[in-house]
């Protein structure tokens, strides 16, 4: 092969053998790789729990998915899925609550059983809003603070409470049987004549799950159950309106709390969410 009038000579070169690195080059490299390492160690320490820390490798991915087929009605038209929190105690009420409007549609049907043991289906509910809410059996992380605002939503509903439902679907696929119900009863929602624990089957909660965007991982070693949180707001007639994303802040000790005036707040907009959907049925 050719390049211009003369032959290229390739065999000289590689006679000479590699080319040789410069010392200096050596010594300003291993100079940028020790300081890249000092940076990243430093970065770890400014911004815990970024993308450098190992993932478990035994967190596993079982049942349902995000976000839920219902889309948001924007001015638009378009659909999103980001919900951002403003600072609780300067947000407005939609804000504090990651409150969204959805493009009205029928809600997913189900029918689980309670924890009596007893039938319970979205339809069996017409008539009636229902402010449907998923947490783990087992109540060990945000699930105190949900039933805080959702027993104190009910007492704000005053003359209203008989015309809204609390349902709450198990989010636990390792506590399926209606006794798993029995750690969610402690709380403060046992005094909740309107409020009902469901569970079921795994495939029948893995198909309610996916149709409300819920996504539930399970640890393999620690068994340690984990799910997005989210509260839907459903029509007398069993329609999908209204989306909000509850939240709690946890403390190094692992425990999840809110303060009281936040709460307060949370229930206040639960029980007007609620109650707005009873008003001229809009």
């Amino acid at each position: 092969m050719t390049e211009g009038p003369e032959r290229l000579d390739r065999a000289t070169p590689l006679k000479a053998g590699p080319t040789k690195v410069p010392r200096a080059f050596i010594v300003v490299a291993v100079a940028c790789v020790a300081l890249l390492g000092l940076g990243g160690a430093a970065l770890d320490r400014a911004f815990p729990g970024t993308a450098s820390e190992p993932v478990a490798a035994d967190v596993v991915t079982s049942v349902g998915n995000y976000p839920p087929p219902f889309s948001i009605a924007t001015a638009g038209g378009a659909d999103h899925w980001s919900v951002t929190v403003a600072p609780q105690l300067a947000a407005s009420q939609s804000s504090l609550m990651g409150l969204q409007k959805l493009t009205i549609m029928a809600a997913p049907d189900f029918s689980l059983a309670d924890e009596q043991g007893r039938p319970t289906s979205l339809a069996g509910l017409r008539g009636r809003v229902v402010v449907l809410t998923f947490f783990d059996s087992a109540c060990d992380d945000i699930c105190p603070v949900m039933e805080a605002e959702l027993s104190r939503a009910y007492a704000d509903l005053g003359a209203d409470t008989a015309r809204v439902s609390f349902l709450t679907i198990n989010t636990d696929p390792l506590g399926l049987s209606v006794a798993a119900a029995g750690p969610a009863e402690k709380g403060s929602l046992r005094a909740v004549p309107t409020w009902q624990f469901l569970t079921g089957s795994l495939s029948r909660l893995d198909s309610v799950w996916r149709s409300y965007g819920v996504a539930v991982e399970v640890q393999a070693s620690t068994r340690t159950v984990s799910h997005n949180e989210v509260m839907y707001f459903i029509d007398t007639l069993g329609r999908a309106r209204d989306r909000a994303t509850p939240f709690a802040n946890e403390t190094r000790s692992g425990v999840y709390t809110l303060a009281v005036p936040t709460e307060a707040r949370w229930a206040a907009g639960i029980a007007d969410e609620a109650r707005s959907l009873l008003v001229g049925q809009r």
